[in-house]
């Protein structure tokens, strides 16, 4: 294993919980977001990623972590899985399509960034929440997002989705013990770190894949 990994198994390895769920690397089982957190590092140390134009970024890294992690405790089938994945995908697409121009030249991460909002939106889809939940465990989300190209070249970068990946999973599960967000916008407040592009939703991917 790389250095990253060493390190971030041996952060993790023990972490017990009421959800359990299992490290891709090892076969262990660790605590549900420990092991979103693992996964989501691990599946990008090396930068042999998918690649969404539409968010800049890649996708499966923070999806399929978190989703996966949810899923080993729920009574979720594939066909489950992949419906959170597409809502996931739809999320973040639209998200990157907004404003991920103006987010990336800023130098946010944006896999790790809008990954986790659409990880956010995926996983709950996956729970099952109604509405009101989606939007506070969505605005949960929001209060967690990092990820900066400060990182490229440092273990760090692959921490950054990792970490998604595992907000994705706490803001979801927190939902049900009443743990609130504000769940209407906030676009004035949020407008000067995400200032929306030009181009809507409906418009094309742009041309440059980021990582």
């Amino acid at each position: 294993a790389d250095p990253a990994s060493r390190r971030l198994l041996e952060y993790v390895r023990g972490r017990q919980g009421p959800r359990m769920a299992l490290s891709w690397c090892d076969g262990a089982q660790l605590e549900e977001e420990s092991a979103a957190l693992l996964n989501g590092s691990l599946a990008h140390v090396l930068d042999y990623d998918d690649v969404s134009l539409a968010m800049r970024g890649h996708p499966s890294v923070v999806f399929f972590p978190a989703l996966l992690a949810l899923a080993e405790n729920e009574d979720c089938s594939v066909a489950d899985v992949t419906a959170a994945y597409a809502v996931a995908m739809q999320v973040a697409a639209a998200l990157g399509r907004a404003a991920v121009d103006t987010q990336y030249a800023r130098g946010w991460h944006s896999s790790a960034t809008i990954g986790m909002l659409g990880a956010a939106a995926g996983c709950a889809r996956l729970l099952r929440l109604d509405a009101s939940a989606i939007a506070h465990a969505v605005g949960i989300a929001v209060s967690h997002v990092a990820g900066t190209q400060e990182n490229f070249g440092t273990m760090s970068k692959a921490l950054q989705t990792g970490h998604a990946a595992s907000v994705a999973v706490r803001c979801d599960t927190n939902v049900p013990f009443t743990w609130q967000a504000r769940s209407s916008s906030g676009r004035a407040k949020t407008s000067a770190a995400w200032p929306l592009s030009a181009r809507s939703a409906s418009t094309a991917d742009a041309p440059t894949a980021g990582t």
